[in-house]
């Protein structure tokens, strides 16, 4: 992430503040760890609906900021939703693969019939 937008807040733990909604894509599209995307996600869904609340008793007055926040915390959903779909979509692959080389390394007779039939007895 871009050290720019690093601040430390009160608990001393670095926190992420980007300019953008697309900065903050384009941050999470750098980074390989899908579990380390879930969480900056979920800290900055956050901020939005935090600032949602204090602009709530005041949506008649702003009703535009209301709209852009709602808007920017469903986006931040749709795409922490995405994240966390293609997470459990590779999970059951893995075990998917996982179950495959269990199958195969349970029957060694499949996988070895030539060295099985020629082992001679001692």
């Amino acid at each position: 992430m871009n050290p720019n937008f690093v601040e430390l807040s009160l608990s001393l733990k670095p926190l992420y503040v980007p300019k953008s909604l697309s900065s903050l894509f384009l941050d999470l599209s750098k980074i390989d760890n899908q579990y380390y995307k879930l969480s900056v996600l979920s800290d900055y869904i956050c901020k939005p609906e935090e600032e949602l609340a204090r602009v709530q008793p005041l949506k008649h007055l702003l009703p535009q900021c209301t709209l852009f926040l709602m808007e920017a915390i469903e986006t931040l959903k749709v795409e922490f939703t995405n994240i966390k779909n293609n997470l459990k979509n590779n999970e059951k692959e893995g075990e998917r693969e996982t179950q495959k080389i269990i199958s195969t390394c349970s029957n060694p007779q499949e996988r070895y019939p030539k060295f099985i039939a020629l082992k001679s007895p001692l």
